[in-house]
């Protein structure tokens, strides 16, 4: 009767077992599922690679942006971008908003143009360039919207590790 109910009860937690790391593996392949469409879906998508370029040697400072895909893209619209400068202790909040780029070929690098407004849209001209300056060691993120040639509308997030931002999402909207 012991060894009955201790032989019942191996196999109960030999079920058990069994079961949860069968759940663990169908958890691991959803994952590796949504992975895979997610690259496959940055492969058919025409890729934006944006850079912060700050090079003191040449006193080279601004943004820009590269098709890094084999798709011609147009009507790219970036998100205005907010930033918090410190700069002896006080903080100012400022404005970039950068010109919109009607087309950009396959393989091309464009340098970005863009204005410096306060929090009350009031534009900053004597800023410029150098507060690329400031933003080296600040965290961003750029949204930006774009077509294909086919006027299929793509919304891009990218965010900024040192001086390369790199592609968080890309989604398709109609």
């Amino acid at each position: 009767m012991q060894s009955e109910k201790l032989g019942i009860l191996r196999e109960k937690n030999l079920i058990f077992a069994l079961s949860l790391i069968t759940i663990f593996c169908l958890l691991y392949i959803i994952r590796l599922k949504l992975q895979l469409k997610n690259e496959i879906q940055k492969r058919l998508y025409p890729q934006l690679d944006f850079e912060l370029i700050h090079n003191p040697e040449n006193n080279d400072y601004g943004f820009s942006i590269e098709n890094s895909s084999p798709f011609t893209v147009k009507n790219i619209i970036l998100q205005d971008l907010g930033a918090v400068l410190t700069d002896f202790g006080f903080e100012k909040k400022v404005l970039l908003r950068f010109k919109p780029i009607e087309l950009i070929k396959p393989k091309e690098k464009l340098r970005l143009k863009y204005e410096v407004f306060d929090r009350e849209e009031t534009l900053l001209s004597n800023i410029g360039e150098n507060i690329i300056i400031h933003l080296v060691n600040t965290p961003l993120k750029i949204s930006v919207n774009y077509s294909t040639m086919q006027d299929r509308t793509l919304h891009a997030s990218y965010h900024k590790k040192a001086d390369k931002f790199y592609l968080e999402k890309i989604e398709g909207r109609k």
